[in-house]
């Protein structure tokens, strides 16, 4: 697994949706990784600080921006 595919994973790695072959290639990638694990720990907790306000979901220009930004993190 290398970075973009961990990206495009995301979502359900951490919603616990994806098959144990899959879920391992991830885990193993981000023991291997620190930008993929800060781009995991910092997406965990933008997500906890947007839930915690209440103030519902992100525009969707600004969820795209903060990917983006995320992204050009990665590798």
């Amino acid at each position: 697994m290398n970075c973009n595919e961990l990206v495009n994973t995301l979502m359900a790695y951490l919603d616990g949706e994806l098959v144990e072959e899959h879920h391992t290639e991830v885990t193993a990638h981000l023991e291997g990784c620190d930008n993929c694990k800060f781009y995991v720990e910092s997406y965990t907790h933008t997500v906890k600080v947007v839930r915690n306000l209440r103030c519902g979901s992100l525009p969707a220009n600004v969820e795209a921006k903060l990917r983006a930004a995320l992204k050009e993190h990665l590798c």
